[in-house]
């Protein structure tokens, strides 16, 4: 089983509780600024996780799907969503396989859901999957982490006690495969569970080479959810298309 297929459940909810709504209404009002948005467009939500974009989406009057492969949290979005009282139609999918051909007005891969595979081309099949799915002229969102400003930026080690849980992570670049790798034990009470996570560090030009190969457009790049721009100590590297 990867690691992808252990981690994403109430462990994960328990590291990346700072992951906030507010933070997605202000990316969604930079999205509305620059793409011209109109009321029931068809989106994609891809690797969705609890459904904090797709919610918020939906209660702006967005026709919204949520795919993600964590059926864990899958259910936690389609409670959340039945609490709100929105409409979004969640399916429990691998990334590279989106079940739509021309559908969707817009597609986003938020929070670094991307370069989770081993190799290249099964990363590009996530890009050459959303290509697919978009209408002609559709557009695509891609928050990533920003290689450079985790090389330079580096934390080794870090832990966190929040109630009865603590949770340490340990992180290690690896130049050879490019990759950042990270080792995260969380202690409840007396029981320990130990996850990791495996991502390639893709460069902005490597991103925007699969952009071309896939037949989208690069208009925009952000260095974070407000619109500033993107440069090497930007916290996030957010690449912004159009299907052409």
């Amino acid at each position: 089983m990867d690691w992808y297929e252990k981690w994403f459940g109430q462990d994960y909810l328990d590291v990346y509780t700072h992951r906030s709504e507010k933070e997605a209404e202000e990316f969604i009002n930079t999205l509305e600024k620059i793409l011209s948005l109109q009321p029931e467009q068809k989106l994609l939500d891809l690797c969705c996780g609890t459904g904090r974009y797709s919610l918020a989406l939906a209660q702006r009057g967005y026709v919204v799907t949520g795919l993600d492969l964590s059926s864990r949290l899958i259910d936690f979005a389609k409670k959340r969503s039945k609490e709100l009282g929105v409409k979004v139609d969640f399916i429990v999918r691998d990334m590279r396989d989106i079940p739509f051909s021309g559908y969707f007005d817009g597609i986003l891969n938020m929070f670094t859901s991307f370069g989770y595979f081993e190799t290249d081309s099964e990363n590009e099949k996530v890009i050459m999957a959303a290509s697919n799915a978009l209408k002609k002229d559709g557009w695509f969102v891609l928050d990533y982490l920003n290689r450079e400003n985790i090389i330079q930026n580096f934390q080794e080690f870090d832990e966190q006690k929040k109630e009865n849980v603590l949770i340490q992570q340990k992180r290690k670049l690896n130049f050879d495969t490019n990759r950042i790798e990270k080792v995260i034990t969380i202690t409840r009470n007396d029981s320990t569970k130990e996850y990791s996570e495996s991502v390639k560090m893709y460069s902005h030009d490597d991103l925007e080479q699969m952009y071309r190969i896939n037949n989208i457009r690069l208009t925009h790049k952000f260095g974070n959810y407000d619109g500033t721009p993107l440069d090497n100590v930007s916290p996030r590297a957010i690449l912004i298309g159009r299907k052409m």
